[in-house]
């Protein structure tokens, strides 16, 4: 026999009744609807013209109010990043407001492998997809359609130089930060600017001390010419997503700004 003392406790022990059981399960089940609300929606994009299939990852930030969308390029890398986490933390605190996120991917999902380099070297084709494919995509499944006055567009290194060549050449956003672009693969890039005929664009263009300055002085000038609204941010950072990430704060709060 066990040297413990035996502990009876001093409560009685709670049983539901199914008057109580009933009405707790179906607010449980309306609890975790609602909260799904906000989870990730997952799509996968086909295009026949580039032969690729993207996967897109949707994320939704605060509640039901209208809220603008930003289209993220390389958007697999800032998840593996935890930057949609980030983004998240950062509309919680109130740092940014609400907004949708579409990570977009540039792997193609039937070979695995990555396409950035094709598609953000100045690419018709990529333009064309991701204008009426894509987006239209995305935003039935959301369930809404945005003006380009409610879209942003956001690229990185190469995809910064797919962000200023789709604010030459397309008509989809109004909103657009180019992170560290890097502009040498695309020799026809300046000629798109100079000839564009887009009107009240926003940019944001950022470099770090050790990262793409020499790129950025030549697009700032191309853009500066058009008189849009244009931001520059230059950061002691590297080219790198610790530097981009210390940059979203102030990417989002540009570009959400009326």
């Amino acid at each position: 026999m066990s040297n413990r003392e035996a502990y009876t406790s001093p409560f009685k022990p709670f049983v539901m009744s199914r008057s109580f059981y009933r009405p707790c399960v179906a607010f449980l089940f309306l609890l975790l609807f609602s909260c799904g609300s906000n989870l990730n929606k997952e799509l996968t994009v086909k295009s026949g013209d580039l032969g690729y299939d993207f996967d897109v990852t949707i994320k939704e930030t605060g509640g039901p109010e209208k809220k603008p969308i930003f289209y993220v390029t390389d958007g697999e890398s800032f998840i593996e990043n935890n930057l949609d986490l980030f983004l998240d933390s950062l509309t919680s605190a109130k740092v940014i407001s609400p907004a949708y996120y579409a990570f977009v991917s540039s792997i193609d999902e039937r070979s695995g492998e990555n396409v950035r380099n094709e598609l953000f070297f100045c690419n018709d084709t990529y333009l064309s997809f991701f204008e009426q494919e894509l987006i239209p995509g995305v935003e039935a499944k959301i369930g809404k359609t945005f003006n380009p006055e409610a879209r942003g567009l956001v690229g990185i290194s190469f995809g910064g130089l797919n962000a200023a060549y789709f604010a030459a050449k397309g008509n989809a956003f109004q909103n657009i930060a180019m992170l560290s672009p890097i502009t040498y693969p695309c020799v026809g890039l300046n000629q798109s600017i100079a000839f564009s005929e887009r009107k009240g664009l926003n940019l944001f263009l950022s470099s770090g001390k050790n990262d793409a300055e020499s790129y950025l002085t030549e697009i700032h000038q191309m853009f500066k010419t058009k008189n849009y609204n244009i931001k520059v941010l230059n950061t002691d950072g590297s080219h790198d997503f610790e530097n981009w990430k210390q940059q979203l704060p102030e990417v989002i709060q540009f570009l959400t700004r009326p």
